[in-house]
């Protein structure tokens, strides 16, 4: 078993991790910390796992949507806006902001439709993880082993329980897709980029008088001083791929137009 697992059906592209979500985890955190793009062999041996425990893990991470890849080498992998965020909460401890995150991107993510249809047919109801695997199997046009079906039954109900998209009770699911309104974010996903929580010029509100705010709901707010002094001193204090890179250059291009 590899990362080559991933699918790849032009007609039906279904996520297909076969970590859950621990090996996720070891993975945004390894690329977080490694502060660039990086290779499974990268960063395998700096995180205490095996090359193959942490490709299939990368490759998990970028299915659920927190990982990409790059272009620049072979199998190089970076942290994606969502994924950024998701391990800034990770590592101070917001469990239950990665959790909501967790389901936000998956809930927006395409190669999760099926899947979501999945779990919006049996809300409420009592299945086998492996009637959900043997839906994709068939779905995707492929043949799998018995291995690769639990592995990835596995996964699944891992990865889904952590974005409280199911309850999971050994090799049962119990969907909770419609309890927490999954349906409505499907529609804002079909109307917002995945990235829709990037800073806008709407998001450039005063206050207190004289300062910018940047706010993540029930997580922390940011102000910064509206000139160039405050926005300079801010921008020394930040690491240059940061996500709130691109907030100030809103708050800078504001600045200069009112001068």
């Amino acid at each position: 078993m590899s990362s080559e697992n991933e699918s790849t059906s032009v007609s039906t592209r279904i996520a297909r991790p076969y970590t859950g979500i621990e090996g996720i985890n070891h993975a945004v955190r390894a690329l977080y910390t490694f502060k660039r793009a990086a290779t499974y062999k990268e960063l395998a041996k700096p995180a205490g796992v095996s090359n193959v425990y942490m490709s299939l893990s990368l490759s998990a991470a970028r299915q659920v949507g927190l990982a990409e890849l790059t272009g620049k080498a072979r199998g190089s992998y970076k942290l994606t806006e969502k994924g950024k965020a998701y391990t800034m909460f990770l590592t101070a401890g917001k469990e239950a902001n990665c959790r909501d995150l967790l389901r936000e991107v998956i809930s927006t993510n395409p190669w999760w439709l099926e899947i979501i249809n999945f779990l919006k047919m049996n809300t409420g109801k009592e299945r086998d993880i492996l009637d959900l695997v043997l839906d994709i199997e068939a779905k995707s046009g492929k043949k799998w082993s018995n291995r690769n079906r639990g592995a990835l039954g596995g996964a699944l109900a891992s990865i889904l329980s952590y974005g409280g998209l199911v309850e999971s009770k050994g090799n049962k699911i119990i969907s909770t897709v419609s309890a927490v309104g999954e349906e409505g974010k499907e529609k804002e996903a079909r109307e917002e980029p995945l990235d829709s929580k990037k800073p806008t010029p709407k998001e450039d509100t005063i206050s207190p008088s004289g300062f910018a705010e940047y706010k993540v709901p029930e997580s922390f707010i940011l102000y910064v001083r509206k000139n160039s002094q405050g926005i300079q001193y801010f921008e020394r204090q930040i690491k240059d791929d940061s996500f709130l890179t691109d907030w100030l250059k809103l708050i800078k291009a504001s600045i200069k137009e009112k001068e």
